[in-house]
């Protein structure tokens, strides 16, 4: 016997009126979250000249709504789903919480103090923590995270190329705005409308990654969105404290179409990859990944670029200037402040020594930045080999 194997083509249902209200009512909590981190971004530097933060607490103050956020999706979807199981949640999103926060806490610190027993041991118990937490979501008869989704390539890579894009993206963005209003001299809203070609490149990238959907493979589109964006990153390591702005825009939009792009595609991959009776419990980790990047990115590149810049500031103090030294080398929003108090020849100096050191810190950020991109281009290439955009049912006659 002879089986013929006939592809047809599916006409997805349209949405309706209701749908369309429904998804913009859904959209307006994130919407309203969007533009919370965006007005912080925008406030950095005056955060840094009015509260006089440590480099450290700086960047807690930019990211701790992204590791919160990180610890209670997880927790919050499953009290959601399982209402009454309140002691194995309970145990569960402790783990994740105390697991996030202590390795990041070591992170920084040992870019601010060094090396020394007290963060290290903190990073130590942040890793027994994470590893306590997988395994106890593999031996929970109802886990928060099904764990075992994460054995698949396709899903795997799919969550960790969405959480690398949101990774640069917020990374680079705090850093692009905050050198937009002190660097450059842009006051908020001035640095705001020079931002939207940004976003219409976000725009973009989901409407280019939409079309081309249809012909291209997941892997090649995804790795070209993480490469799109890794050169975007590395534009950003051009820039210089005399550099035209259009520069960095260009290089911000470059970033942003390629975040539109991958993010739209491996969005759906995450969920089509995973079994059709698990789609639910697919979008979890992914959200999670998404905004674990984006605190990471910030915790990372944040304190990669406050360590160049702490260390050429305090390295060569400007001489007449020794009185606001402390606080000019800790964040640059801060020697701006500091520099209004200061003559004018003492205030010239240490505004040029300041942002010559954030503009230092920031293009080593950004080539890290790209150097990660361009390896999660790789990565995504190598993991989504087998996976495809469902298009066609098979049926068998």
């Amino acid at each position: 016997m002879r089986t013929i194997v006939s592809v047809t083509l599916t006409e997805p249902p349209r949405a309706t009126t209701r749908e369309w209200i429904g998804t913009g009512v859904l959209t307006l909590p994130a919407l309203l979250a969007s533009m919370d981190l965006s007005v912080l971004f925008m406030a950095s530097p005056w955060i840094s000249a009015d509260l006089a933060p440590t480099a450290s607490q700086h960047l807690w103050v930019m990211d701790v709504y992204w590791f919160v956020m990180a610890g209670l999706l997880i927790t919050m979807r499953s009290v959601g789903d399982r209402i009454g199981r309140r002691k194995l949640l309970l145990l569960g999103a402790t783990l994740s919480l105390t697991a996030i926060l202590p390795l990041v806490h070591g992170i920084k610190k040992i870019a601010e103090e060094g090396p020394v027993w007290t963060t290290l041991a903190a990073i130590v118990l942040g890793a027994v923590l994470a590893a306590l937490f997988v395994v106890r979501q593999r031996t929970a008869a109802s886990p928060m995270i099904d764990v075992r989704l994460v054995a698949r390539p396709a899903f795997s890579g799919s969550m960790i190329a969405n959480a690398i894009v949101v990774f640069a993206t917020a990374g680079m963005g705090l850093l692009s705005v905050t050198f937009l209003q002190t660097v450059l001299g842009f006051a908020p809203l001035a640095a705001a409308l020079w931002m939207l070609p940004a976003v219409a490149g976000s725009f973009l990238g989901v409407v280019i990654a939409a079309l081309l959907a249809r012909t291209v493979r997941p892997a090649l589109l995804v790795s070209i969105g993480l490469l799109v964006a890794a050169g975007g990153v590395a534009g950003m390591s051009l820039v210089t404290p005399d550099s035209h702005v259009g520069l960095l825009i260009i290089a911000c939009s470059a970033l942003t179409l390629g975040v539109g792009m991958t993010a739209t595609m491996v969005t759906s991959l995450v969920l089509t990859t995973a079994p059709p009776e698990k789609a639910g419990a697919a979008s979890a980790p992914a959200e999670t990944s998404s905004e674990f990047g984006g605190a990471l990115g910030i915790a990372t590149l944040g304190t990669l670029a406050g360590t160049i810049y702490r260390g050429a500031m305090t390295a060569d103090p400007v001489p007449g200037a020794e009185n606001a030294a402390d606080a000019a080398g800790d964040t640059v929003g801060a020697a701006v402040a500091a520099a209004r108090g200061l003559p004018a020849e003492g205030a010239d100096l240490l505004l040029r020594q300041a942002f010559e050191a954030y503009t230092h810190g920031l293009s080593l950020a950004a080539v890290v930045g790209a150097a990660v991109l361009a390896l999660a281009a790789v990565g995504a290439g190598l993991a989504l080999r087998t996976a495809t955009t469902p298009q066609f049912t098979n049926t068998e006659e």
